[in-house]
């Protein structure tokens, strides 16, 4: 019944187009590109944050630090480490790592605060014998974590200016 897929699909156009639905990153005027080009980030403090910094500057000013910036991203980044799983002598087997970032957009140079929240991932490892895998593994989940929610504040972004420009 392949005919039904096909009026189904047909049938889900029709009504996602009739609510107004429009994908983020369709073809459309680079405004929300041009936007999220204009945001200053000031310097990490260290460690996570200098990933997390790298991975925002690579999202949303692809071509450098904005010339004339409009805006000014502030971010604040937490680690966070829970052990999930024991072994029977009560040795932890597995964690879970969550990144934490707060953030702000702010109008340049005024300050106004245009935008705040928050976002959150949570990445686990294996906690094995050997304290060298662990490490790695450990390392490897936290950037995942910052990595994950360095694109879930750019999306926030690029909807909040894709709204604004009325597009």
């Amino acid at each position: 019944m392949w005919w039904s897929n096909a009026v189904a699909a047909a049938l889900a156009a029709v009504l996602l187009t009739a609510c107004g639905f429009q994908p983020l990153y369709a073809e459309r005027p680079r405004a929300v590109t041009s936007e999220l080009a204009e945001i200053f980030m000031p310097a990490p403090k260290g460690g996570s944050e200098v990933l997390l910094y790298n991975e925002l500057r690579g999202r949303l000013t692809p071509a450098g630090v904005p010339v004339a910036p409009r805006y000014r991203l502030d971010v604040s980044l937490a680690i966070a480490k829970q052990s999930t799983a024991f072994a029977r002598d009560q040795t932890a087997t597995r964690q879970n790592v969550t990144a934490t970032v707060t953030y702000i957009l702010r109008a340049h140079p005024d300050g106004a605060i245009i935008i705040s929240g928050s976002a959150r991932a949570i990445a686990s490892h294996n906690i094995v014998r050997s304290e060298y895998a662990t490490l790695i593994a450990e390392r490897d989940a936290e950037e995942r974590a910052v990595k994950e929610v360095s694109v879930e504040v750019h999306n926030r972004l690029a909807v909040l200016f894709d709204r604004r420009s009325g597009a």
